[in-house]
């Protein structure tokens, strides 16, 4: 089931800037924070209207939701404030356009998306996960000096790093429990994930593994077939598996490949962290299924590719 509304994310989005712009005026108790609880609230009602909760949301309104719900309690609201005052105070030393960038925090998918000049804003737009709430001065002008030398090797680097801290596994993990997953969070239209994580577990970790959180993708990605947020205990697989043409038992290969990485977790070599280690390496290839599964994916991606590109062309042919 997927409960889709409509203005959530554009509501969510407006007071994301609207922090930013106003922050100097606003206070612990400021009238906004109830606001921001009865647009949660309103959420919560049109679910249930629709015979489901905030989990049956469509990923980005679901995370429009849950940042709204977290916010909406006064410690959070507090702390939400003070993380972008230490955020504000880190780039206000540097040049522009960095120094004169908006930054909003809020509950996504990805660590952090830049974007470019906004011609209505003439600055440039940083959007950072909740959990960089955590983060204190001296990461966060790590972090904004990496972005002003346009350092993204070193961006990238410290925004993994401190993804995997404890302060911003709290909140991820509260921000996680705020839309339990439904019954049927991971049946989709062919394959239930549900099933395929129980059969996975039983033959491959001796059932041993807390069953993380499962969910279709949002996107139709053949090349990245699934993947596994360590910071949420979170499985996605793409949608494109979800089909007819698609074997239960491929489908159980990749659900393997990411559970295999919460298993073996990360290794830590100086200051990077590898997931994809010779050890996963040695027990990915050990999988009966290593070697179809794997010509199979490479023939979907080649096929789902023509598709597309004849798609161009035919696009094209009628410009």
């Amino acid at each position: 089931m997927t409960i889709r509304l409509q203005n959530v994310v554009s509501i969510a989005d407006t007071l994301a800037a609207r922090l930013w712009r106003d922050l100097e005026h606003l206070r612990a108790d400021d009238p906004l924070r109830a606001a921001v609880g009865t647009h949660a609230d309103t959420v919560e009602r049109l679910c249930r209207r629709a015979g489901g909760g905030p989990a049956d949301l469509p990923p980005r309104t679901r995370n429009a939701y849950v940042w709204l719900r977290y916010l909406s309690g006064r410690d959070h609201w507090v702390q939400h404030l003070a993380a972008l005052r230490r955020l504000r105070e880190a780039l206000a030393p540097l040049p522009a356009p960095v120094g004169a960038a908006e930054v909003h925090l809020v509950a996504m998918d990805a660590l952090w998306r830049i974007r470019g000049i906004d011609p209505r804003r003439r600055v440039p737009l940083l959007r950072l996960h909740q959990g960089f709430m955590a983060a204190e001065d001296g990461f966060l002008t790590a972090f904004a000096g990496a972005w002003a030398r346009r350092d993204m090797a070193s961006l990238g680097r410290l925004g993994r790093d401190f993804s995997l801290t404890g302060g911003f596994l709290e909140v991820a993990n509260q921000l996680q429990a705020l839309t339990p997953a439904t019954g049927d969070a991971g049946r989709g239209r062919v394959h239930d994930l549900e099933a395929s994580f129980h059969r996975v577990n039983d033959a491959h970790f001796d059932g041993a593994l807390e069953r993380p959180t499962l969910r279709w993708g949002a996107k139709s990605a053949v090349r990245t077939h699934g993947s596994y947020r360590f910071a949420e205990d979170r499985l996605t697989i793409s949608p494109a598996l979800d089909a007819e043409g698609v074997p239960a038992w491929v489908v159980d290969f990749v659900v393997f490949h990411e559970l295999l990485h919460k298993s073996l977790g990360l290794t830590v070599q100086g200051s990077r962290r590898y997931a994809h280690t010779a050890a996963f390496r040695l027990r990915e290839r050990a999988h009966p299924d290593f070697l179809e599964a794997e010509r199979f994916l490479q023939g979907l991606a080649r096929r789902s590719g023509g598709r597309r590109q004849k798609a161009r062309r035919r696009r094209g042919s009628r410009a």
